[in-house]
C-alpha cells in the first residue's frame, strides 16, 4: 500500500470522503453475492447497478484513490452488526481525528467507536488481515467479563 497511513481530516477531505460515501451508496443497490452472482462470495467491484457490501467498500476505496486519498490510509473491515448479529463489510479511513467509516447502508460519516458494529477482522497496510477478540462483543454470549 502507499503514501501515507493517516490523512488530514481537512473540510476538503471529508466533503471528498462524505461524496464517495454517498455517491457509491446511491449508485449501486446493496444486494449479496447468492443474489446476483449465484455465489456465496466473491470480493469484486461492483457492476450491472449492483453489489454487496464488500463490493461497495472496494469501489469507495477506488474512487478515493483516484481523488489522490493515499491507499495506505484504507483498509476494509468485517464487522458483525450489533443489533442484527449479521456480518457486513466496510471501509475504514485513518484521519488525524480518528478512523472513520464509511458504510454501504449508512450515508453519514461516523467514527468507528460510534458505528453500530462489533469489529470481527480488519485488514493491515500490509495486506494481511488482523481479527479481533470475539469475547469483547457487546452481545457476544461468552463474553469476557
Amino acid at each position: 500500500m502507499t503514501g501515507a497511513p493517516v490523512i488530514e481530516l481537512t473540510s476538503d477531505a471529508q466533503a471528498a470522503l462524505d461524496k464517495v460515501n454517498r455517491d457509491v451508496n446511491a449508485e449501486f443497490r446493496l444486494t449479496d453475492d447468492l443474489e446476483w452472482r449465484g455465489k456465496e462470495e466473491e470480493w469484486n467491484y461492483p457492476s450491472l447497478g449492483t453489489g454487496d457490501c464488500e463490493d461497495l467498500a472496494l469501489e469507495k476505496r477506488r474512487r478515493l484513490v483516484n481523488l489522490g486519498v493515499p491507499r495506505a490510509a484504507m483498509t476494509i473491515g468485517v464487522v458483525f452488526h450489533k443489533k442484527f448479529k449479521s456480518p457486513h463489510a466496510m471501509l475504514f479511513v485513518e484521519t488525524n481525528d480518528g478512523t472513520i467509516v464509511l458504510d454501504s447502508p449508512q450515508s453519514d460519516l461516523l467514527c468507528w467507536d460510534k458505528a453500530p458494529y462489533n469489529y470481527e477482522s480488519r485488514e493491515r497496510p500490509d495486506g494481511q488481515w488482523d481479527r479481533f477478540d470475539q469475547r469483547l462483543w457487546e452481545w457476544w454470549p461468552f463474553r469476557a467479563r
